[in-house]
């Protein structure tokens, strides 16, 4: 699955993107600003990747498979809009601080909003129940005929091997790695940035690749790459490492020092030290195509804390997010990071205006193509 990195951006950043300057569509209904393009291209690209999956499952349904996984296709699609997540993820206040902390509490904003114990399976309410057929319907065999046909190859099975021999060459002791297998029946892409991806040359997957991006998808990667990938390079290794943020995080650790939270270098450690009293020290995992998930270290023998135990670190956790927001105060630290993000995006609108128009163009383009392929 193509890569969505901008999800991993921080919430200052997505405030950021509100704040800098829109231009709105032109008379021709096409966007007149470079921000305009790029949104609207994102919001043209998680359109174009559901109508993909749609039509590779009708690839794969033409060849016999009639069980698919549940990869997430269908339901509400995210997009990213700035608005509407400057909204929904607004950064911690004081009073939300004392009364709910970070938010962490799997059992809901407070002790009493816990779910049920209900075991009938039933999804929660706004939320789609996992179909899990594919792995109860269809035997070991099945399922690897079913990746040939799509990919050319069982992935599954070739990681699992692949990471087997990685822990026997460290004698136990816990691998982090970024490497993947080279798979057959692929080819590598790289990226501008150096970066190499895998995608299929056979399978259903390079068959609808191949009519939708007729030219290559390296010529997709590349321009996705300026879209996304290069803005978050930009954020991470220059901005976030620049001297003006490092000042703030100083001026925010030292304030948390005061309160007795040492060691916290910047407001991202406090909600990982948060999600911590939960579930314990986490780690984040990467699986080759820029997609990371956190996991909690020592995994396979994690246990649910109790009530009690939850009571515990919620406490913990209202504590330090009160800390968390009045430090913020003191120091200015989301204000003034706010500032470096929008004078950052405002150059890299300048500085790739070029790019994110010819993104958007592409990526309509390519929608309109992978629309006229759908079958009724």
């Amino acid at each position: 699955m193509r890569s969505r990195v901008y999800r991993l951006l921080p919430a200052v950043l997505i405030a950021a993107l509100a704040l800098s300057a829109c231009g709105g569509d032109g008379d021709d209904g096409k966007p007149s600003g470079a921000k305009e393009a790029w949104l609207e291209g994102n919001k043209a690209d998680a359109e174009l990747d559901q109508v993909i999956q749609r039509l590779t499952r009708q690839c794969m349904e033409a060849k016999g498979f009639s069980v698919h996984p549940d990869n997430g296709m269908g339901g509400e699609v995210w997009v990213f809009n700035p608005d509407e997540i400057i909204q929904n993820e607004q950064a911690l206040t004081l009073e939300g601080a004392q009364k709910n902390g970070y938010g962490m509490d799997p059992r809901g904003s407070s002790p009493d909003d816990a779910p049920s114990d209900d075991s009938s399976g039933d999804a929660m309410p706004g939320e789609e129940e996992w179909d899990d057929s594919f792995y109860t319907e269809l035997s070991d065999d099945e399922r690897e005929a079913y990746y040939i046909a799509l990919e050319g190859v069982d992935k599954e099975k070739i990681y699992q091997e692949f990471y087997e021999n990685l822990e026997e060459k460290s004698d136990g002791d816990p691998v982090k790695s970024h490497e993947e297998p080279d798979f057959p029946n692929h080819e590598k892409i790289t990226l501008p940035d150096g970066t190499t991806r895998q995608f299929p040359t056979q399978g259903c997957t390079a068959e609808v690749n191949a009519q939708i991006f007729p030219d290559g998808i390296a010529v997709y990667l590349e321009k996705e790459y300026y879209a996304l990938d290069k803005f978050s390079s930009l954020i991470w290794e220059e901005l976030r490492e620049g001297a003006d943020m490092q000042a703030l995080d100083v001026s925010w650790s030292t304030c948390m020092s005061g309160r007795g939270y040492e060691g916290l270098e910047s407001p991202d450690e406090a909600w990982e030290k948060a999600n911590e009293l939960y579930y314990g020290p986490m780690t984040v995992e990467e699986d080759g195509e820029g997609n990371s998930t956190a996991i909690a270290v020592g995994e396979d023998e994690f246990e649910m804390p109790t009530d009690e135990e939850m009571d515990v670190a919620r406490e913990k956790e209202i504590k330090l997010a009160v800390a968390h927001v009045e430090c913020d105060q003191e120091s200015g630290h989301s204000t003034g990071a706010t500032e470096l993000m929008k004078g950052a995006l405002d150059t890299y609108l300048v500085d790739y205006e070029t790019e994110l128009f010819g993104w958007y163009e592409y990526v309509k383009a390519a929608l309109v193509t992978a629309q006229g392929q759908l079958k009724e």
